[in-house]
């Protein structure tokens, strides 16, 4: 029960235009489709989260999660709350360091090809 003159901490508020430009973003071509195939979710259901007509309803918090990650989830928010902001640098920053890994590894197999001094 709310006590007057209480504070009452709220989760951090979903915006989900920012889901639906990152998802443009992942999926440049066709991301309605690409979105409700990842999610398992009907088409017409994710095109009116992109036109703006409805929102993800918290029943498909999970599989978003599930799909594309805390750093995803996160970008949804202004002010995540610090265990998902902290979650979605920890995903950012193994990212980062496979993506170094694979640049590497590309590096060491063109100086043995010789294509590099």
């Amino acid at each position: 029960m709310r006590r007057s003159g209480v504070k009452v901490a709220h989760f951090a508020a979903i915006d989900s235009q920012l889901w639906v430009d990152e998802w443009r973003r992942i999926h440049p071509v066709k991301p309605h489709q690409c979105v409700a195939d990842m999610l398992d979710a009907p088409v017409c259901t994710v095109e009116k989260w992109f036109n703006g007509s409805a929102r993800p309803s918290f029943d498909w918090w999970g599989p978003i999660m599930h799909s594309y990650g805390p750093e995803f989830f996160a970008a949804g928010m202004r002010t995540p709350p610090e265990w998902l902001d902290n979650a979605a640098r920890l995903e950012r920053k193994q990212r980062l360091l496979q993506q170094k890994a694979d640049i590497d590894a590309r590096l060491a197999l063109e100086m043995v090809a010789g294509a590099l001094p």
